[in-house]
């Protein structure tokens, strides 16, 4: 009798349909871990761009001291003292634009400069003194931002929304 070593052919098939089954597992549990940790980056870019924008618009918006316009839910004019000399005021607008979904920022230097992208919700609302809505220039004293932005990622939508934010304008003066 001879002795031959080596597997079967039924052996060979039986191990690589094993190998082929276990290799897919592995490979859609790393394709799942690395679609979680790209949303997770996403979402993580968009908070820290969220609160940077809360940030600057609170700053803003607290050092405020006239609104030089009617505001809209869209747009916001308003003059706060500059960070360099005080006795000198910057004038600040914030405006949205529904068909870029952007929200833009310009200073006195003329150039509106986005903010905030990927809005698919974006509202400004003004509030007097008593905290009743208002659109009179001469009575906001409080203003309210909310806004939802998304990002879709390969086929899964991530979103923040940046809970309704209101700040109140320190240094203005409101009519009585």
């Amino acid at each position: 009798m001879s002795r031959r070593s080596g597997f079967t052919i039924a052996e060979l098939m039986v191990a690589t349909t094993l190998f082929l089954v276990v290799g897919g597992i592995a490979m859609s549990s790393i394709l799942a871990l690395t679609g979680g940790s790209t949303r997770l980056a996403e979402y993580v870019l968009m908070n820290n761009t969220s609160h940077r924008v809360l940030e600057t618009f609170a700053r803003d918006i607290r050092m405020a001291n006239d609104v030089l316009e009617h505001p809209t839910n869209h747009t916001l004019l308003f003059t706060r003292p500059n960070w360099d000399d005080g006795s000198i005021n910057d004038t600040i607008r914030y405006r949205f634009v529904p068909e870029e979904r952007t929200l833009f920022r310009r200073e006195n230097d003329g150039h509106d400069r986005a903010i905030l992208t990927n809005l698919e919700e974006f509202d400004l609302r003004c509030y007097n003194i008593l905290r009743n809505p208002t659109n009179h220039r001469l009575e906001v004293k409080e203003v309210q931002i909310d806004a939802v932005m998304a990002r879709r990622i390969v086929s899964t939508r991530v979103s923040n929304h940046i809970i309704s934010a209101r700040f109140m304008m320190r240094n203005k003066r409101v009519a009585e």
